[in-house]
C-alpha cells in the first residue's frame, strides 16, 4: 500500500516541531560554544572578543598536548583491554557448565555498581598505607607502591579501574553474539579439518565483528568522555600525568573559572572524537 502525498505532508508537519526542538537543543549550544571559544570569558566577568587568542594559547601550552596524549592512551588502552577481557569472559560463559547462569549474572557486578562506590573501593585497594595490594607487596618485600601518586603508575592504575568496570559490557554483548552463531557453522568447519583455533579465527570472530564494532563505538565515546574515575581517584595528578580531557576542562572552566579557555579546549578536541566515531560507524555500517 503506497502512502499518498497528503499522508506524507501530514507526517512531515507532525514531525517538524520535534525536529526543530531536537536540533535546537543540539545546534544552539554547539554554536554558542564555538562563539565563546573566540572570547576571553571568565565567570562573573563580561566577555571580550579575542579572535584566535584561546586557540593560540592552547597550541603554545604543553599541557594541551600532555592531556591530549593521556586521553588517547587512556581511551585506546582501555578499549583494547576491555575487548580482550570481555571476549575471554564471553567465550568462557558460552560453554555449558554447572552454574553458568549464576556467573553470567555475576559478571555484571562491576558494570552495575555506582561509579562512586567503585572508585572509593579501588582507592582503598591502592592506598599506600592500608591498601590490600600494598599489604601483600610488603609481605613479599616488594612494596609499598605509590599506585596513585606516582607519575609513572597513576595513569595505568586509573586505566585498570576503567577496564575492570567496563569489560562486562563487552562480555555481555559478545556473549549475546556468540549465542546467535549457528552450531552448523562449527560442524562444517570441523568437517573441513579446522582445529579449535581456526574455528575461532574464521567462524567466531567474523560472526562477532558487527556487534564488536558497535560495542567499541559506544565504549569509545564513554571512555573518551570519562570523568568520574579519573577525578575521584587522582584528580589528574600528579602533575597532570593522569589527566584526561573532561576532568581537565572541568578544572579550567569551573574551578579555574576560565570558561573561554575550557570551551576552546573542548572545541579543539571535538574533531578528534568525531573522527573516531565516523571511522567506527563506517566500519559498522559496512559490516552490516
Amino acid at each position: 500500500m503506497k502512502v499518498g502525498t497528503e499522508e506524507r505532508r501530514l507526517g512531515v508537519i507532525l514531525i517538524l516541531p520535534v525536529f526543530f526542538y531536537v536540533m535546537g537543543m543540539i545546534l544552539f549550544p554547539f554554536f554558542i560554544n564555538i562563539w565563546l571559544s573566540f572570547q576571553k570569558k571568565n565567570i562573573g566577568m563580561p566577555a571580550e572578543f579575542i579572535g584566535l587568542g584561546n586557540y593560540i594559547y592552547w597550541l603554545r601550552n604543553p599541557d594541551f598536548f600532555k592531556v591530549l596524549k593521556n586521553t588517547l592512551v587512556y581511551t585506546s588502552v582501555s578499549i583494547t583491554l576491555k575487548f580482550v577481557l570481555g571476549l575471554g569472559a564471553a567465550l568462557l560463559l558460552n560453554r555449558d557448565f554447572r552454574g553458568r547462569n549464576f556467573f553470567r549474572g555475576f559478571l555484571l557486578i562491576p558494570w552495575i555498581l555506582p561509579t562512586v562506590v567503585t572508585c572509593f573501593t579501588w582507592r582503598w585497594l591502592y592506598d599506600d598505607l592500608v591498601g590490600v595490594f600494598n599489604f601483600f607487596l610488603v609481605r613479599i618485600n616488594v612494596g609499598p607502591v605509590p599506585w596513585l601518586s606516582s607519575s609513572s603508575l597513576a595513569l595505568g592504575s586509573v586505566i585498570a579501574v576503567n577496564v575492570w568496570r567496563g569489560f562486562p559490557f563487552f562480555g555481555i554483548l559478545l556473549l549475546a553474539g556468540l549465542q546467535s552463531v549457528p552450531g552448523q557453522s562449527y560442524e562444517a568447519a570441523k568437517i573441513d579439518g579446522a582445529n579449535t583455533f581456526q574455528c575461532f579465527l574464521y567462524v567466531t570472530l567474523p560472526a562477532l565483528r558487527s556487534i564488536a564494532m558497535i560495542a567499541i563505538l559506544l565504549s569509545t565515546i564513554w571512555t573518551f568522555n570519562d570523568f568520574e574515575i579519573v577525578y575521584l581517584l587522582t584528580r589528574g595528578g600528579p602533575g597532570y600525568h593522569s589527566m584526561i580531557m573532561v576532568p581537565f576542562v572541568y578544572e579550567i572552566g569551573i574551578r579555574g573559572q576560565h570558561i573561554g579557555q575550557a570551551i576552546t579546549f573542548s572545541v579543539m578536541v571535538f574533531p578528534l572524537l568525531v573522527g573516531l566515531i565516523l571511522i567506527t560507524s563506517r566500519i559498522v555500517l559496512r559490516e552490516r
